[in-house]
């Protein structure tokens, strides 16, 4: 199984102006660092997992992938995360992959036995697997099994819904993960605090 890893970040400048807490910028850099740092340790050590493609605006977020070897894909200033996901799921179908994982980089209790444990729910093909948020709103996660590079993602508003309908849209069996770790991602002033006593007490 040739599988790829795509993993989209947000600009740490975005984040911030996205949310109202009292972090300082050293701080707020630390947090979410660790955050990707945490998630590019998991995925690395998962089975089959031939490659690992950061997607980000922020240089200094990609420089971080860069440093532990991994291809990194900057997007365009003009263009947004979703047509910077179509041009990484092309750029894995040019190298070969077989199917494809997208993990949203804020999700601080992912392990690598939780992504394994994600990708095993896919037994049939065409198939994509999905993981809401808690609120069963955005997306955190979405296996698809092949990839297919007419398959548009739909990152933001309601973002779930939006990719159940495009999974139909191209004929995949759908598969929902209930996985708590999959499910608790960083998007609330509670969350942050969450965060920040995992992150910046050492």
């Amino acid at each position: 199984m040739n599988l790829w890893a795509i993993i989209p970040v947000k600009p740490l400048k975005r984040l911030r102006s996205e949310q109202n807490n009292s972090f300082t910028d050293e701080e707020w850099a630390k947090l979410n660092t660790g955050m990707l740092e945490s998630i590019l340790s998991s995925v690395r050590e998962v089975n089959g997992v031939e490659e690992i493609l950061v997607v980000s605006k922020d240089t200094s977020l990609l420089a971080i992938a860069r440093e532990r070897k991994i291809k990194t894909l900057q997007e365009d200033s003009g263009s947004d995360m979703n047509m910077a996901l179509m041009r990484a799921t092309t750029i894995a179908a040019m190298y070969k992959a077989h199917c494809m994982i997208v993990l949203a980089a804020d999700l601080p209790l992912i392990t690598t036995a939780d992504i394994e444990k994600f990708i095993s729910l896919a037994t049939f093909q065409p198939e994509m697997v999905i993981a809401p948020d808690r609120r069963n709103v955005g997306t955190n996660a979405i296996f698809l099994n092949p990839l297919s590079t007419d398959f548009r993602y739909q990152f933001g508003g309601n973002s779930f819904d939006k990719h159940l309908s495009e999974a139909q849209r191209l004929g995949y069996i759908l598969s929902i993960s209930d996985l708590r770790s999959l499910r608790i991602d960083i998007d609330s002033p509670e969350d942050f605090e969450w965060m920040k006593q995992q992150y910046l007490t050492s």
